[in-house]
């Protein structure tokens, strides 16, 4: 938990340039730029995959130092601040990757797995639900797999 502050406000950066490059897609869908379209999903996938390892490694700091998994719940860029708003950018983004989707599901499972009722609120979001449901009819076995282990973490 030393870095974490740091992790937390590089994450919250590409949160923030995701959500432009979203608005940059968005504002002009007649002239789909590939190459933005694949930046978008890379920096997503990433983003994703940095709160994934976050929330892995405080949980793994957990059993030295008791209360370390709690250090994401009380950074104004951990869940709230960081992980819901690449959620809701990503929500209702029609074109987002497999891999993307997978991720955002992963993340999820894990946030419902490592902090239950600590953010059983923040889970019952549109952006989170919406997601799971997205990856639930993916005609992918593993997002689907990886759904319906969310959807089980969701479940109080």
């Amino acid at each position: 938990a030393k870095y974490l502050q740091f992790w937390l406000a590089a994450l919250q950066q590409g949160v923030q340039v995701a959500a432009q490059t979203k608005g940059q897609l968005a504002r002009d869908p007649d002239n789909y730029d590939e190459d933005l379209r694949f930046y978008q999903d890379t920096l997503c996938e990433g983003l994703l995959q940095g709160y994934v390892g976050i929330v892995h490694g405080l949980k793994a700091a957990e059993k030295t130092s008791p209360g370390a998994v709690d250090a994401l719940l009380q950074h104004p860029a951990g869940v709230q601040g960081g992980c819901l708003l690449v959620m809701q950018t990503l929500a209702d983004d029609e074109d987002k990757s497999e891999a993307v989707l997978k991720a955002a599901v992963s993340l999820i499972g894990d946030l419902a797995d490592t902090y239950g009722p600590k953010v059983a609120a923040d889970l019952q979001h549109h952006a989170v639900l919406s997601l799971v449901a997205q990856a639930k009819d993916s005609t992918f076995h593993e997002t689907i797999e990886m759904a319906a282990w969310a959807a089980a973490r969701l479940q109080p």
